[in-house]
């Protein structure tokens, strides 16, 4: 047996992401590697868009630690939400986007994505959404995601779709801050490096209310969104879903922490993560439909993001597929080494 530590918060839930603070960690046990017998498949059944790296091996035994101190750490209860780490956890092992997962070569996911005006201009792109057709083994369904989607049962990830740039500028991404939204940390302004150092990637930069640096800067530009749970997210979907939150919570969010001294608790933080409800959002979403079909056919006899189905978008998502390969565009699988992982051309 050989023991692995998972270390991290899962920021898809939302709530509670760090409620042991740093000091913990789900811990593997599995069979080795590089024994002869086949990788446990049943793990397809509990992770992201069916993932199960070829590392895993034989029975698993997962057990929640928590460290107090130097040599204080003990083994605690685990609840929903660490069963859901766990999964997430799992979904990512070994997956950076290459063909290395077992029954993912044949999994096509409908994904939207969402342009920076900079990238549009250089696209001659008339619409900020558009939708791409991503396989299993993307790293998508390994990168963190939209607290607040998820708050409305449509657990999103979000990943760039250009490598970043450190010479790039004006590449601002404004719906990728909004889904990004920080709704985890009780107060406002910045915490201390050393306190927000594991979750720096998902913690706002001043806090509830705010973006995480990574998704704030000039440099983001173009986005993929996918559903955590492998549905089809439709560009409506997706454009319903940022203009929700840009109109219905941002204004939430201001009222909350207005007049709020840096490191002071947001008091109303629990009453607006119980305002954003699936039935608030279906209500804006229905009324943005009718809006928007009288103009524009694409929005008519549109199924709601809780009522989509991948059977029911099967024709356009191979469609879409067969043109994407038809013009050559490459699935992240498909390009190099050094552009997949490093961000580089080779």
């Amino acid at each position: 047996m050989i023991r692995k530590s998972i270390v991290g918060p899962n920021p898809i839930q939302a709530r509670d992401m760090v409620r042991y603070g740093s000091n913990f960690g789900l811990e593997s046990w599995c069979n080795d590697g590089s024994s002869g017998e086949p990788p446990n498949v049943s793990l397809r059944s509990c992770t992201r868009g069916q993932a199960c790296s070829p590392k895993f091996k034989g029975p698993l035994l997962v057990l929640q630690s928590v460290a107090y101190g130097p040599g204080k750490g003990q083994y605690v209860d685990m609840d929903m939400r660490d069963a859901r780490m766990t999964a997430d956890c799992l979904s990512a092992e070994h997956r950076d986007g290459h063909g290395k997962m077992i029954h993912l070569e044949d999994e096509r996911v409908l994904v939207a994505s969402c342009a920076c005006p900079q990238h549009m201009a250089r696209d001659n792109a008339t619409s900020k959404y558009s939708e791409h057709v991503l396989n299993g083994y993307d790293s998508i369904f390994a990168a963190g995601g939209s607290g607040i989607a998820n708050l409305l049962g449509i657990p999103l990830s979000l990943r760039l779709r250009e490598p970043m740039s450190i010479h790039a500028e004006g590449l601002r991404n404004r719906e990728a801050m909004l889904l990004m939204r920080d709704i985890t940390s009780p107060t406002v302004g910045s915490d201390p490096f050393f306190t927000r150092f594991p979750n720096r990637d998902y913690i706002g930069e001043n806090g509830f209310g705010s973006s995480p640096l990574l998704w704030s800067r000039d440099v983001v530009g173009s986005v993929f969104v996918g559903r955590a749970d492998g549905l089809p997210l439709l560009s409506q979907h997706l454009e319903a879903l940022c203009k929700y939150i840009e109109t219905r919570v941002e204004p939430r969010i201001a009222a909350a922490i207005s007049n709020l001294s840096p490191l002071e608790i947001v008091s109303a933080r629990e009453i607006i993560l119980n305002s954003i409800t699936r039935t608030d959002f279906l209500v804006f979403f229905r009324a943005m439909q009718v809006e928007r079909a009288a103009s524009n056919d694409d929005w008519q006899n549109l199924p709601s993001p809780y009522h989509v189905t991948r059977a029911g978008q099967a024709a356009r998502i191979n469609a879409l597929w067969e043109a994407q390969t038809r013009n050559g565009i490459l699935q992240q699988s498909d390009e190099p080494w050094r552009l997949r992982i490093l961000g580089i051309e080779p």
